[in-house]
C-alpha cells in the first residue's frame, strides 16, 4: 500500500450533518449543539423565504445533499432540527463510518410524549430513522413531496441498525401533538403521502410510555416555547409546490 493510500485508509471520513428547516428555525442551534461531537460540519437548506406553505421535500433534500458533496462531505447524518441524538451516539457513529461499504445506518426513533418519556405501544416502538450513509457516485433517491426519505434507494445498499436512540421533540406535549396533526391534515388531507393518515398522532388508545433510560439522555435540555407551524390552509401556493 502506498503512503497516500495508507493515509486515506487511516484518517476519519468527513461527516456532515444535513438538514432542511423553516418552522423549526428556533431549534437549529440546539441541534448543532447536540451534534457537535459527531460531525465535522453541516449543510442546512433554509426555506423560510418560500411563499408556499410547504416545499417539495425530495427536491430540497437533493439540493442539500449536493451542497454537502460540493463541500467535501464523505458521509452525511440527516436529522431534523426537532430531533436529538442520544448522548454517547457520536462515538458509535464515528466507529460505524469507518467502512467503504455501501450501507445505510438506522436509529431507533423515540417519540417523546413528555420531556422525560417516549411512547412505546404499537407502531411507536417500531419507528426507525435511516439517516446515516456515505455519499457515493451513482446514488438514487426517492422524490416525494411529503415524508420523503433521505437515504439512497439503491438495492446494493444494505441496512443496519445502530444501538442509538434519536429523540423527536415535536410530540412532547398535547398542544404540539394537536398542532402537528392539524398541520399535516391540511397539507395532505387525503393521506396521499401517509396511508395511516395523521389522526393517530393524538390517539392515546393503549398508551404506554417509557422513561428515557439513565445514561441515554440528550443535550441540550428541551426548552418549551418553539414557534408552531403556520397554517397552510391559508396559503393557496401550497398546492403548486406538489408538482
Amino acid at each position: 500500500m502506498s503512503d497516500e493510500a495508507a493515509h486515506a485508509a487511516s484518517r476519519e471520513p468527513r461527516l456532515f450533518a444535513v438538514f432542511c428547516f423553516r418552522h423549526d428555525a428556533d431549534l437549529v442551534p440546539g441541534l448543532l449543539d447536540n451534534l457537535g461531537a459527531a460531525v465535522d460540519d453541516y449543510v442546512a437548506y433554509d426555506d423560510r423565504g418560500s411563499r408556499s406553505a410547504w416545499q417539495h421535500e425530495g427536491r430540497r433534500q437533493r439540493l442539500a445533499l449536493e451542497r454537502a458533496r460540493e463541500r467535501g462531505a464523505e458521509w452525511v447524518l440527516c436529522l431534523d432540527p426537532d430531533e436529538r441524538l442520544e448522548d454517547g451516539g457520536a462515538r458509535v457513529i464515528r466507529q460505524a463510518i469507518r467502512t467503504d461499504q455501501p450501507v445505510v445506518y438506522g436509529f431507533r426513533l423515540r417519540e417523546l410524549w413528555t420531556p422525560t418519556a417516549y411512547r412505546v405501544d404499537g407502531l411507536w416502538r417500531r419507528k426507525r430513522k435511516w439517516a446515516l450513509f456515505p455519499l457515493r457516485p451513482g446514488q438514487e433517491f426517492a422524490d416525494e413531496f411529503l415524508h420523503n426519505r433521505w437515504a439512497p434507494v439503491n438495492p446494493e445498499y444494505r441496512r443496519e441498525m445502530l444501538d442509538v436512540n434519536v429523540y423527536h421533540l415535536r410530540m412532547i406535549d398535547e398542544e404540539r401533538r394537536v398542532q402537528r396533526r392539524d398541520f399535516y391534515n391540511r397539507i395532505d388531507p387525503e393521506g396521499a403521502y401517509q396511508s395511516i393518515g395523521y389522526d393517530y398522532m393524538t390517539d392515546e388508545t393503549g398508551l404506554v410510555v417509557e422513561e428515557i433510560p439513565e445514561g441515554r439522555g440528550f443535550h441540550p435540555a428541551y426548552v418549551p416555547g418553539s414557534v408552531p407551524p403556520s397554517d397552510p390552509a391559508s396559503d393557496p401556493a401550497a398546492r403548486r409546490d406538489r408538482r
